[in-house]
Formats: C-alpha cells, structure tokens, sequence
C-alpha cells in the first residue's frame, strides 16, 4: 500500500519528542545568555581595575611635588581626587553597574610586611576593589593588590 502522509502515533511521538525538546533547548539557551552576562560583567571589572591601576601607577611616578606614595598619606583626599580626574574613564563602567574602592595599607619592606628596619619600609600596598551585581552569583568583588613606591627608592 502506498502512504502519504503520518498515521496518529507517528504524529504523537514527534509532539512528544518535541514537547521535551524545546523546553530543554530554551533552558540552555537562559543559562548560556546568563553565562555570557556574568562573563561581561567580570571582564569589564578587570578592564575598572587596569584603569584605576593605571592611574596610581602613574601618579606614583609623577616628579611633582607632592606625587609618590606621599600622596597615599591622605587616603580619603587621594581617592576623591583620583575618582574626579578619572571620571570620564571610570563613568561607563559604573552605568554597567560596576563600583570601586581603593584601600591603601601601611609602609611595609619588599616581603609585604612590616620590616623592623625603617628604612626598608618603603613600599605601600594598594588594593583596588570593584565589586558588582551578578544575576547567577549574587554580589561579586574583585580585588587587586599592588605594592607601589617612590621611583628610586
């Protein structure tokens, strides 16, 4: 006999097939879309932190009177003036949703702690925090520690 056509089982094993298949397939398809987001959200925290970086980096190797870790002295006043001059780098980070903070440490000598000789006292460690909102994981911070002192120290 000839057949044109699907008989009724046929017809309900495809909508059964399909019925699991579908859903399974936008399931996926959230998860990879979230993936990508958190994955976004972290590789642009990590560009905030270079950019901060950047600056500190650079205000530690400034000749001018005042520049180098001294200006570290004075915490709250060099992170206003930094968050003001870095503005136009920083804004569209923190329109994605992105924050940051600085927090700098004590004098310490080059094994990252405090040496009982003063003079190897040199070095000051700065982390710079950016933390954001992570639809999968809730609140994340990423912290970058990096020790600067004065060129020639």
């Amino acid at each position: 006999m000839n057949r044109r056509g699907f008989t009724l089982i046929e017809g309900v094993v495809g909508m059964l097939i399909l019925s699991i298949a579908v859903p399974v397939s936008v399931v996926m398809m959230a998860d990879a879309s979230s993936a990508r987001a958190a994955s976004m959200q972290r590789e642009r925290a990590v560009e905030l932190v270079d950019v901060v970086r950047s600056e500190i980096v650079a205000d530690m190797a400034a000749p001018s009177e005042g520049a180098g870790t001294a200006q570290l002295d004075d915490h709250d006043t060099y992170e206003e003036t930094l968050r003001t001059r870095i503005a136009p780098y920083t804004q569209p980070y923190e329109d994605a949703g992105l924050t940051w903070s600085l927090d700098v440490g004590s004098e310490v000598g080059p094994t990252g702690v405090r040496s009982l000789d003063d003079a190897l006292n040199v070095y000051r460690g700065v982390t710079v925090s950016v933390s954001w909102r992570d639809a999968r994981a809730g609140q994340r911070t990423l912290d970058i520690t990096l020790y600067v002192t004065e060129i020639g120290a």
